[in-house]
């Protein structure tokens, strides 16, 4: 295995508990197959939205199976993830899509992207925006473990953000170490 869409091709047939989310009083579980189709439907949307290899795609937004069924979707088609702080300013989002120029950016509802130029997909109304897409044939997609997987950004000495690039290769090492 050497990238993330190879971990999800493993997803298809696998009915134990991938992720669990837990909303305060209730406790919600999604299996790995579940996700594998998840993933697919997000990946087909990625295409009607023409977001491509390459390409970059903005989460700013809290901790939910949503955050990563969009990064495990974009991963399997090569697309690149710029994710972003859910405490970070409006500001900081603002300068860093000034610096990547995201076709997507995904947020949650709490959220509010500042007038930026780029199509959006609140996290939280995922399920609904993907019910009756098809299924992505993600058997069809092309990423290389040298691949670009995501730029993440800190704040430098200088409080301007700097982006630190990491392929699909740089990820796969570290899930192999555990």
């Amino acid at each position: 295995m050497k990238t993330v869409l190879d971990i999800v091709r493993l997803f298809k047939e696998n009915e134990k508990v991938a992720l669990v989310n837990k909303t305060g009083y209730r406790t919600f579980t999604t299996t790995y197959a579940q996700l594998f189709e998840k993933v697919a439907k997000t990946a087909s949307l990625l295409e009607r939205l023409q977001i491509k290899k390459g390409d970059k795609l903005i989460i700013w937004g809290y901790n939910c199976p949503e955050w990563a069924i969009v990064f495990l979707a974009a991963a399997t088609k090569g697309i690149i993830v710029v994710p972003i702080d859910h405490m970070a300013l409006p500001e900081h989002v603002r300068r860093i899509q000034g610096i990547v120029s995201a076709k997507l950016i995904t947020h949650s509802e709490y959220k509010l992207p500042p007038g930026m130029h780029a199509h959006k997909l609140i996290l939280e109304h995922l399920d609904k925006v993907i019910e009756g897409m098809p299924l992505a044939d993600l058997g069809s997609y092309n990423v290389d473990e040298n691949d670009t997987l995501e730029v993440v950004f800190t704040s430098g000495t200088t409080g301007n953000p700097k982006g630190v690039i990491l392929s699909h290769g740089n990820l796969m090492s570290n899930i192999a170490a555990i």
